[in-house]
């Protein structure tokens, strides 16, 4: 609804027309959404026992990486992950996403040893979650690794390098 009318310019009747809902209620449900788009809050608060159980797979994938284990790799990520990468056109990332675990194993193992420095990697929070956090040797953040789970697997890595956006770290 929200994105009929603020994308696309839908007036309310046609709205209504097509999620059959009165003009009114269209109305209403974009006011509503308008409110916690703006609003830049979270819709939940993960529980602790969420919070634990993502820090837990970050650092077994940071294990499992660092120690080529592709067995226990292979174990932490969902059968259709995903990794997105963000170089910001100023250091490498790739031009497309990494669909599949086949592909991303290969690319998370051929990756660990493509660091033009050594580093350090550590697991810190990262908008409100648990990330990898890898520093050169002089404490400078050059790779932030997000990651979405559903507390077994690993479903989505987001993987910034921009040092536009890490330069706050």
């Amino acid at each position: 609804m929200f994105l009929l009318r603020e994308v696309f310019d839908y007036d309310y009747s046609e709205i209504a027309a097509i999620i059959d809902k009165s003009e009114a209620a269209c109305r209403q449900l974009f006011s509503r959404a308008r409110r916690q788009m703006t609003a830049q809050r979270p819709r939940f608060e993960p529980s602790p026992t969420t919070l634990a159980n993502h820090e837990r797979l970050v650092n077994g994938f940071l294990q499992a990486v660092e120690a080529g284990d592709v067995k226990r790799l292979t174990q932490l990520l969902a059968e259709d992950v995903v990794i997105w990468t963000d170089g910001g056109g100023k250091v490498f990332a790739l031009p497309q996403p990494v669909y599949g675990r086949e592909k991303a194993l290969r690319f998370l193992l051929a990756a660990r040893g493509l660091a033009s420095v050594p580093y350090v990697a550590e697991v810190a929070p990262v908008n409100g979650k648990a990330a990898a956090i890898l520093r050169a040797m002089d404490n400078k953040v050059f790779l932030v690794i997000g990651m979405e789970t559903d507390q077994e697997q690993i479903h989505t890595f987001h993987i910034v390098g921009n040092p536009d956006k890490l330069r706050h770290l």
